[in-house]
């Protein structure tokens, strides 16, 4: 198959089967209409997909025909000049059919656009001129929906770039009076033919369409799309017209909530695959990345301004979950300024602001009916009946606005000095619950302590029991928010270690704590707190450990986690051996246990044990001494627990590493617990102060 009949081919399909029903069907087009289309439709969509296993078939075999330009990454105008007009006529006929809004055509018709895509990628015929198309098609169609929603005029199609892209004789092939699902049709084709690139990973093709997608995010008027929105979904009148254009708005809302989810999902997609390529590669980011970076706050207007009261609350919460997780993903790959960060903040802020404020201590729903985690779980309600999002979606701000305040402050900790106090240890004096100094100290660490004043309790400073009290309370409900999603469990655990190591070596009073909001964060998210914490979280049960270690989601987090651990533990070994928590005791309901455990050694050189009774539970020290605990355990048996935990680990590990059974080689982990298992020893034989 060369270069000319590739594309002659599939016209003549398209053509044979599609134009019969140029004229026949519309928006109200009978059923009989529709299922013959749906059939027509379903037959050209199977034959372009045979083609496509054809011509790779041939290729394996070498008996192919190689396109007459070598490539598809630029098109031969001047040696076929059919070609522009045959993949102008295939692209034209289906988006046409985009137009009628029955989702069963809505689905065949993409389908087809996305297998039109990966013929035209496998033969190397028509590539470029395709992606041409698709992104003026797309401009197109924004421009008939902005027209019909009433929101900015664009009396021209030449206004919007739209001629050079479509030739004329097409242009009476219009897409309806547009609409916001015709738009998501043509994003969600965008985001399917990635997923085919994202498979072959041809480089040549994937930059050639990122670099496609920046030029067409360049021209798309974001704001206007927005204000068309709105515009749209003013306020109804009173009777039953005004019954009937409520109707016709929820409508119109569902519709702007598929738009505006395809575009985020196609924002995460591109995100994504722009790390996979070399166009991606360090510090090369494709320039789409930082498009989409900037595009964050267009994009989060568009999402939730206005629709505050949607009845759709499953499509509102995707639409947070998803933003959510590309902000999570952008702040990954991405060096964020400090104006950036703050703008963020504000962001997360203003839409997450219920997120943020829910109780750290929520309970979690037990519904049978949903995946548990699911953006789609149903709501649950408080005491006073108010609507409470998800536990998952609280994760998710909690995680983003964190880890944006602490990457903020170790910007200020670096570049600005006036965190530092000439004659104190590096502490910020003011008053925690006064605002006289907000103007002198930077915005971060002010909503930093903002949020923490919500989850603290009035008498959290009334005295040192009390204050040591509260914070454990805090860890512990904080590590329980994270504890049902191990996915993200390690990222939080690790962002822990952005705060300034020198805050957590520093030992402050309870004074200090009071009036400085760094000082008090150090006590609140201490690594090695929360390392015990997490530890009595699975029950010091090392094959949970192990289990998180060879897991191929949570592996590479988990072993990073531990090394940083032990290595902070193995530094400050002394506030390792003197931990003490006020909390309860994990119930024994905890998912992380497990109720056989294989035997391995202690540090002590004896068998660990074989199992965890509910009666073993560890329990919290006694106010009135170190070495006596009112619920049956001790600060120091604590402590043990946790050496014996990690030296089982230890020896679990390098028994499956010496059999060849472990999944990568721990050298290094297995170094830092071997440091670990010395000053156990040296505590063993240290005299015990009486």
């Amino acid at each position: 198959m060369n270069h000319e009949s590739a594309q002659s081919r599939l016209c003549r399909l398209i053509d044979h089967s599609l134009r019969p029903f140029g004229e026949i069907v519309s928006v109200s087009s009978t059923p009989e209409v529709v299922k013959q289309l749906l059939i027509s439709l379903s037959q050209v969509y199977r034959q372009i997909k045979l083609w496509t296993l054809e011509f790779d078939s041939a290729s394996d075999d070498g008996t192919a025909e190689q396109p007459a330009d070598g490539g598809g990454a630029a098109v031969c105008s001047d040696s076929h000049p059919d070609d522009h007009r045959c993949m102008a006529k295939i692209v034209g006929h289906l988006m046409s059919l985009l137009s009628l809004e029955n989702p069963l055509i809505l689905h065949l018709t993409g389908n087809t656009l996305v297998a039109i895509a990966e013929f035209a990628a496998a033969t190397e015929s028509g590539w470029a001129e395709y992606m041409h198309l698709l992104c003026g098609w797309l401009k197109f169609a924004i421009h008939n929906t902005m027209l019909a929603s009433g929101g900015h005029e664009l009396s021209r199609a030449k206004d919007f770039g739209i001629g050079s892209f479509i030739p004329g004789s097409l242009m009476k092939l219009r897409m309806g009076d547009g609409s916001y699902l015709t738009v998501a049709s043509i994003i969600r084709v965008f985001r399917n033919v990635l997923k085919i690139l994202k498979l072959n990973m041809d480089d040549k093709l994937l930059i050639g369409y990122l670099d496609s997608i920046t030029d067409l995010f360049s021209k798309l008027p974001w704001d206007s799309l927005n204000e068309a929105y709105v515009v749209s979904n003013g306020e109804p009148p009173a009777g039953p017209a005004g019954h009937d254009l409520l109707c016709k708005n929820a409508t119109h809302l569902k519709s702007v909530g598929i738009y505006h989810g395809n575009v985020v999902q196609l924002f995460c997609s591109l995100v994504d695959i722009s790390g996979l390529s070399e166009a991606g590669a360090g510090s090369n980011m494709h320039p789409i990345v930082f498009q989409i970076r900037n595009l964050i706050p267009k994009i989060l207007v568009g999402c939730f301004v206005g629709r505050e009261h949607l009845d759709d609350v499953r499509i509102f919460h995707y639409l947070r979950h998803k933003i959510l997780m590309l902000m999570m993903r952008l702040t990954s790959i991405l060096h964020l300024e400090r104006s950036d960060l703050m703008t963020w903040l504000h962001l997360i802020e203003k839409y997450f602001h219920d997120l943020l404020c829910q109780p750290l201590d929520m309970q979690e729903s037990n519904l049978n009916d949903c995946l548990e985690g699911s953006p789609f779980w149903s709501d649950d309600y408080d005491a006073e009946g108010q609507k409470m999002s998800s536990s998952h979606l609280q994760r998710l701000a909690v995680f983003l606005f964190l880890r944006c305040s602490f990457i903020l402050v170790r910007l200020n900790e670096k570049a600005d000095k006036q965190f530092k106090v000439a004659n104190s240890d590096s502490c910020f004096t003011f008053d925690l619950y006064s605002n006289s100094n907000y103007s002198s100290r930077s915005e971060g660490p002010l909503m930093l302590e903002q949020w923490l004043q919500r989850h603290l309790p009035s008498d959290t400073f009334v005295d040192h029991e009390m204050y040591s009290q509260r914070c454990s309370s805090f860890a512990l409900a904080f590590l329980k928010l994270y504890m049902h999603e191990d996915d993200i469990l390690f990222e939080m655990l690790l962002q822990l270690f952005h705060l300034p190591e020198k805050w957590f070596n520093r030992g402050g009073s309870l004074l200090t704590a009071k009036n400085d909001i760094f000082c008090l964060a150090s006590d609140l998210f201490h690594p090695i707190n929360f390392f015990h914490l997490f530890l009595a979280e699975i029950f010091y049960d090392h094959e949970v450990l192990l289990d998180y270690l060879i897991s191929k989601d949570t592996g590479a987090k988990c072993a990073e986690y531990l090394l940083r651990c032990l290595r902070m533990v193995c530094n400050s070994w002394n506030l390792f051996a003197e931990f003490s928590t006020w909390v309860k005791p994990p119930n024994s309901s905890c998912r992380k246990r497990r109720r056989v455990l294989a035997d391995g050694i202690d540090f002590e050189g004896n068998r660990c044990h074989a199992s965890l009774e509910d009666d073993s539970v560890p329990s919290p020290m006694d106010t009135e001494g170190k070495h006596s605990g009112k619920h049956g355990r001790t600060k120091t048996v604590l402590v043990e627990d946790a050496k014996g935990c990690l030296l089982c680990l230890k020896a679990s590990i390098d028994s499956l590493y010496q059999k060849n059974l472990f999944p990568y080689n721990p050298q290094v982990l297995l170094r830092r617990l071997s440091r670990f298992e010395e000053l156990s020893l040296q505590d063993i034989q240290a005299p015990t102060p009486f």
